[in-house]
């Protein structure tokens, strides 16, 4: 393994880089968030739902692969995807409640 920063080698037991102290140890993997996705698709609003869900099944697989930067940004797009889901999932059902409310109100 090589130090990101110098190009040094490293040793596999290293913690850090000799040459410029480079911290090796990967960072905590973020959250995947796929729960909130799927609960999006089910509960709210499919079509944003799924993006989610696509978005948090890449966040496991970029980490795995040493994309510790793209694994956070897929982390963030699958919570931004899946809120607004849920959000307009609400207004939706809102909405709705509401025409019933106003229908039942005029006696149609």
């Amino acid at each position: 393994m090589y130090c990101a920063r110098c190009g040094e080698m490293l040793p596999d037991d290293a913690v850090q880089c000799p040459r410029c102290g480079l911290s090796s140890a990967p960072p905590e993997m973020p959250r995947n968030h796929l729960t909130l996705a799927v609960l999006a698709c089910f509960l709210c609003c499919l079509p944003a739902g799924l993006v989610g869900v696509v978005y948090a099944s890449q966040v496991n697989a970029r980490y795995a692969a040493g994309d510790y930067e793209g694994a956070a940004t897929a982390s963030k797009a699958a919570r931004s995807w899946s809120l607004a889901g849920i959000a307009l999932g609400s207004v939706y059902a809102a909405l709705y409640v509401g025409a019933i409310v106003i229908g039942a109100m005029h006696g149609r």
